[in-house]
Order: C-alpha cells, then sequence, then structure tokens
C-alpha cells in the first residue's frame, strides 16, 4: 500500500519539530517547501506567497483524513474509498 496526499493540502506547523526544511522553491504565488521526514523520506509541502522559511528550520506537518490517497503498491493504481454509508468517495 502506498500513501498520498497533495502538496497544497499538507500545513505546516512551524512550531513542530518532525520535520527539516531542506530547501524552499519560490514560484510567484506559490512556494515548494522540501522537508525531509525523521525515516529520511522527502516530501513537498505547497504553501502560498513567498515563504520566510529556511534551510534547516524544523516544522511540523499536519493534514485532513480525508486528503489521503491510497494506492496498490504492486500496480500503483488507486484505491477507492468508501464513507460510512458504503458510497463510493471520490
Amino acid at each position: 500500500m502506498i500513501v498520498g496526499v497533495r502538496p497544497q493540502e499538507l500545513t505546516l506547523d512551524p512550531g513542530g519539530e518532525s520535520h527539516k526544511i531542506e530547501f524552499t522553491e519560490r514560484l510567484g504565488a506559490i512556494t515548494y517547501v522540501h522537508l525531509s521526514t525523521p525515516s529520511g523520506a522527502v516530501i513537498i509541502i505547497e504553501v502560498p506567497g513567498n515563504s520566510t522559511l529556511s534551510h534547516g528550520e524544523k516544522v511540523g506537518v499536519s493534514f485532513a483524513a480525508s486528503d489521503i490517497f491510497v494506492f496498490d503498491a504492486k500496480t500503483e493504481a488507486r484505491l477507492h474509498a468508501t464513507n460510512r454509508d458504503g458510497q463510493e468517495e471520490a
């Protein structure tokens, strides 16, 4: 199983310390913040405007459970979730 969340759905928590900023990428109206996780994986978060965060800073990350996408590890096909009523979610 592979779990994914879109960069614009992740939220930075400046008070957290679970992730280290590797670099920021300013793209006009947005900035991509590249973070390393405690396991060494890299994730990217999209933030509005020009970020004042810098290399080496520690931050936390949060997201809503409803923003998670799950994929089959072999085929990489998206596995569709169902809600409590058994209806397939988009």
